[in-house]
């Protein structure tokens, strides 16, 4: 009974520790582009983040707040909109995001 205890503690803060590292890879700022436009997301350790988008004619600057679970992304704009995004790849350099819709986004870490 002892060891199968110990042994469930054991699994519960594996699962714990893994989300450190993923989440201490997210921090910082990602750039994506596209042909007309690009966007900044900045993520910072105490979990907000703001996103700067700039497209052909249009500017705009959003705050958020922002959760990691496993794999998934929850992001919780200041109007109350949420958006939970699939991180399909995380890398020191690379941000891969999926939606929904099985669309993704490559995103670049910002130097």
């Amino acid at each position: 009974m002892l060891s199968r205890i110990a042994l469930l503690l054991l699994i519960a803060l594996t699962s714990f520790a893994d989300a450190g590292p993923l989440e201490s890879k997210l921090i910082g700022k990602w750039l994506f582009s596209d042909i007309d436009a690009w966007a900044v997301f900045s993520f910072q350790p105490d979990h907000t983040c703001v996103r700067e988008r700039t497209g052909f004619n249009s500017h705009d600057s959003m705050s958020a707040t922002w959760q990691l679970h496993g794999h998934h992304l929850t992001v919780v704009w200041q109007s109350g909109d949420k958006i939970t995004y699939r991180v399909a790849a995380l890398t020191s350099d690379t941000l891969v995001l999926g939606f929904d819709t099985g669309a993704t986004e490559t995103w670049s870490r910002a130097k």
